[in-house]
C-alpha cells in the first residue's frame, strides 16, 4: 500500500503502468481517424478529379490529449485510490487495538469492526506488531484466548473472528491485559474503538490507558442512541411490567415493546417514549390470558442486541390456582382468614379461583391450596390424591382447623405422618422463645430467598417419629425442626407447611419470604419445571443467547456449548456472563432461561449506564461516522465512462457518421442507451448490497 499524504493506493504497483503513456501517445498519433466517404451515384464524372477536402494523417491534438487522460483516469481507478483522514498515532513501536464487543456494541458492530480494520491496516503499515485486545472476555473466560502482540497475518486472522458478546465489558480485567502486554512488549500506542458507553467501573480501564503515551479513542456518532436495555421485567396479573434503560443526557426517543411466541407471532405491543434527558422508562405490557402461556420473547424493537431481548421460560406463566375457601365462622373476620393473606401473596403471579374442592378439579386447576383444612371426606380425597397423580401440586397449611378433630394421623393428603398436636413453642407456658427459620438447605427449592430478620414461628406441626424419612425437607427452625415438607406422588406434589397461612402461629405471613416461598413452589406447578426438588438438577446450556438477541444452538456459539452442567440452585443467582452464557438452560426435569436483566445481573433496575465520554476526560476523544477511508474509484470510472462517451460522439462527427441517418434499427438504439445508463449507475455507487 502506498501513501501520499492523505492519498492512498490499494495496488500501487498498477502505477507502473503509467511509463506507457508516451508510447500510447505515439499510437494515438499514429492512428489517423477514418476518412470522410461521400457516396454519389455519378462518380464516374469524379474519377480523374482531386478533392480539396483531404483527411488528416494524424488526430487532432485535443483528441489525442482527451485520449491519454482516458488512459491515465484508467490507471488511476485500477489502483485502487483512496482517501484516508490524519491518524494522530504515529508511533513506530508495537501497538494495541483495543475494541468494544460487548451487548451494547452488537447493533453496529459491522460499521465498528470496519473501522477497526481500517485502524489495523495503518498500524501495520510499519514492521510493529499489534496486540488485539477485546473489553468482553470470550466464551469460557479469558483463559481461552489471551491477548498478545502478533505479526500482521495473525492479528488480521484475530480480528476477523471477532464477535460481539452477550455480556458486559470486564473494565478490571482489561486494565490488567494492557498492563501485561506494556510489560512484554514495547506498546507506543493504543486505539480504543469504543460505542460510548460507561457501563460502570470505566474509570479503572481510563487509568490503565494514561499510562500509554500515545491513545486515540474512538466512536462511531450516535452509537448510543440505539443502545436500548431492559433492566428488568416483571410478571403482574394483567401482564408485565418493564424497565428499560439508556444512557444519560440523550433526547426524546421513541421505542416499542413487543411480546412474541416461540413463532414469532406478535402477542402484544405497547409503544412508549423517553423524555429528554430521562435514563429509565417504565412500561406496562398487557398480555390476554388466553395468550399467556405463549409468551416466548420480550424485545424491544428496532435494537438488535441481547441487552433487548428476554426470554421467557415456564416462570413467566401465571398458573391457575384453585383455592378452597373456608366458610362459617371464618368469615367473621376475614382479614384474618389465611384465604386473605394467600389471596394477596400469590395475586401478582397466579390466578386465583376460590370454591369447592370438586368444583375446582374441575376447572383443572394446576395448585391447589387447603388453608388449615381438616381431613376431607373419602370421595374428595381419592379424587385430590389421583388429581395429584396425574401432576398436580396439592398446598396445604396447618392450623387449629386441622387439629380440631382427631383424623390428622389418617390423612393421605400430607407429605408424613403428623403427631396428634402441634407443638407450642412461645406461649405463655413454654420455657423457650419463638424460633426463627433457619437457611434453607442448597436442595431446596426456597435456596437463595432472603430471609426476613423478623420471623418467629411460636406454634407448628410436629411430624411422628420416622416420618421425616418419608418426606423432603424445604425448611426447617434454627433448632432443626422440619417447617415446610414435600413428598412426590405419581407425578404430582403434596407441599406441607407446618405452620399457619395467616399470624395465628407465626408471623412468617406478614413477611416477603413468604411471598417469595409461594412463588418458588409455584414454579414447580408449570409443566418445563418439573415437580420435585430439582433444585441440584444439573442444567446444559442447550440454546444460546447471540449478541444479536437471537436464539442459537449452543454447539454453534463459540464454543459456549462445552461449559460444563451447573445446578439448578447456582443457575438461580448466577449472572449471566462468560463462564454461564445467557441462553435456555435446559435439565432431566426443568427448563431455565438465563438473561441480562435478572436479580444477579449483570441488567438490574441498580444499572446506570454513562457516556464514556465523561470518564476519559483528558485523553483524546473524537466521533466520527464511520471508516474513515474513502473510495476514489468510483468517481474515476464514472469521469471515463462520460469521457468515453464524449470521445464516441466526437469521433462519430469527424467521420460523418452522426450526420447521416443512421440504419441501426430503433429499438437496438434504445436497448444500447439502456446498458450505458445501468452501468453509469453501477459505476457511481459500486457499493456492495449488505443482507439484513
Amino acid at each position: 500500500m502506498a501513501l501520499l499524504g492523505s492519498l492512498a493506493f490499494a495496488s500501487p504497483w498498477i502505477l507502473s503502468a503509467l511509463l506507457l503513456v508516451p508510447l500510447a501517445y505515439l499510437i494515438i498519433r499514429a492512428i489517423p481517424p477514418a476518412p470522410r466517404r461521400l457516396f454519389f451515384p455519378a462518380t464516374w464524372l469524379t474519377r480523374e478529379l482531386l478533392s480539396e477536402n483531404l483527411t488528416s494523417k494524424s488526430a487532432p491534438w485535443w483528441l489525442i490529449a482527451l485520449r491519454l487522460l482516458m488512459l491515465i483516469i484508467l490507471i488511476l481507478a485500477l489502483s485502487g485510490p483512496f482517501m484516508r483522514s490524519d491518524d494522530p498515532i504515529t508511533a513506530d513501536a508495537d501497538a494495541i487495538l483495543l475494541i468494544d464487543n460487548d451487548w451494547s456494541s452488537a447493533a453496529d458492530w459491522d460499521a465498528r469492526k470496519a473501522l477497526a480494520q481500517e485502524k489495523l491496516e495503518r498500524l501495520l503499515s510499519g514492521e510493529r506488531r499489534v496486540a488485539i485486545v477485546p473489553t468482553a472476555a470470550p466464551a469460557g473466560g479469558w483463559s481461552a484466548a489471551l491477548p498478545r502482540f502478533e505479526t500482521a497475518g495473525a492479528a488480521r486472522q484475530r480480528l476477523g473472528v471477532l464477535s460481539p458478546r452477550p455480556w458486559s465489558p470486564d473494565y478490571a480485567a482489561v486494565a490488567q491485559h494492557l498492563a501485561g502486554l506494556r510489560n512484554t512488549g514495547h506498546a507506543g500506542s493504543i486505539t480504543y474503538i469504543t460505542n460510548g458507553i460507561d457501563h460502570g467501573e470505566a474509570a479503572t480501564l481510563i487509568d490503565a490507558l494514561k499510562q500509554t503515551p500515545a491513545v486515540d479513542i474512538i466512536a462511531l456518532k450516535h452509537a448510543r442512541l440505539a443502545q436500548i436495555a431492559i433492566a428488568a421485567v416483571k410478571s403482574t396479573a394483567q401482564g408485565f411490567d418493564i424497565l428499560l434503560l439508556r444512557t444519560d443526557g440523550q433526547g426524546p426517543q421513541n421505542v416499542v415493546v413487543a411480546i412474541t411466541d416461540r413463532t414469532g407471532t406478535v402477542l402484544a405491543r405497547m409503544p412508549a417514549a423517553f423524555e429528554r434527558g430521562a435514563a429509565r422508562l417504565d412500561v406496562s405490557i398487557e398480555v390476554m390470558p388466553q395468550v399467556r402461556s405463549r409468551v416466548a420473547r420480550l424485545a424491544i424493537e428496532g435494537a438488535r442486541h441481547a441487552g433487548a431481548t428476554y426470554i421467557f421460560d415456564a416462570r413467566a406463566q401465571r398458573p391457575l390456582v384453585g383455592l378452597v375457601a373456608q366458610s362459617g365462622a371464618a368469615l367473621v373476620q376475614p382479614l384474618q382468614t389465611p384465604d386473605y393473606y394467600l389471596s394477596r401473596a400469590l395475586q401478582p403471579f397466579a390466578n386465583l379461583q376460590r370454591g369447592e374442592v370438586t368444583a375446582l378439579l374441575k376447572q383443572d386447576v394446576s395448585v391447589l391450596l387447603l388453608p388449615d383444612q381438616a381431613r376431607l371426606p373419602e370421595a374428595q380425597e381419592d379424587a385430590v390424591l389421583a388429581w395429584v397423580q396425574r401432576g398436580g401440586l396439592l398446598l396445604r397449611f396447618a392450623g387449629p382447623n386441622m387439629f380440631a378433630a382427631d383424623t390428622v394421623r389418617e390423612d393421605a393428603l400430607l407429605p408424613a405422618g403428623l403427631r396428634a398436636q402441634p407443638r407450642i413453642i412461645g406461649g405463655a407456658l413454654s420455657w423457650s422463645k419463638a424460633q426463627p427459620l433457619a437457611e434453607f438447605a442448597a436442595d431446596s427449592p426456597f435456596y437463595g430467598v432472603a430471609l426476613a430478620q423478623d420471623i418467629a414461628v411460636e406454634q407448628h406441626a410436629l411430624m411422628r417419629s420416622g416420618a421425616t424419612a418419608q418426606a423432603q425437607i424445604w425448611a426447617r427452625l434454627v433448632d432443626g425442626t422440619p417447617l415446610v415438607s414435600a413428598r412426590s406422588a405419581g407425578t404430582g406434589t403434596l407441599v406441607l407447611f407446618h405452620t399457619s397461612a395467616n399470624a395465628t402461629w407465626s408471623n412468617l405471613a406478614l413477611s416477603g419470604t413468604f411471598v417469595e416461598m409461594l412463588q418458588r413452589i409455584l414454579e414447580l406447578s408449570v409443566p418445563d419445571a418439573g415437580r420435585d426438588s430439582v433444585v441440584s438438577d444439573a442444567m446444559m446450556l442447550t440454546r444460546a443467547l447471540t449478541a444479536k438477541g437471537t436464539l442459537a444452538a449452543a454447539t454453534s456459539n463459540d464454543g459456549s456449548g462445552q461449559l460444563p452442567p451447573i445446578a439448578k440452585s447456582v443457575l438461580l443467582k448466577t449472572a449471566a456472563g462468560p463462564l454461564h452464557p445467557p441462553g435456555i438452560y435446559e435439565g432431566q426435569r426443568s427448563v431455565l432461561s438465563l438473561n441480562l436483566a435478572s436479580a444477579a445481573g449483570p441488567l438490574t433496575p441498580r444499572t446506570q449506564l454513562y457516556p464514556l465520554q465523561e470518564a476519559a476526560s483528558g485523553l483524546p476523544y473524537r466521533s466520527v461516522d464511520g471508516p474513515q477511508e474513502r473510495s476514489l474509484a468510483a468517481p474515476l470510472f464514472t469521469a471515463l465512462l462520460c469521457l468515453a462517451f464524449i470521445d464516441m460522439v466526437v469521433t462519430l462527427l469527424l467521420n460523418g457518421t452522426l450526420l447521416r441517418r443512421p440504419s441501426i434499427p430503433r429499438f437496438q438504439r434504445g436497448a444500447a442507451a439502456l446498458v450505458v445508463l445501468l452501468a453509469s449507475a453501477c459505476l457511481i455507487h459500486p457499493q456492495l448490497a449488505t443482507a439484513q
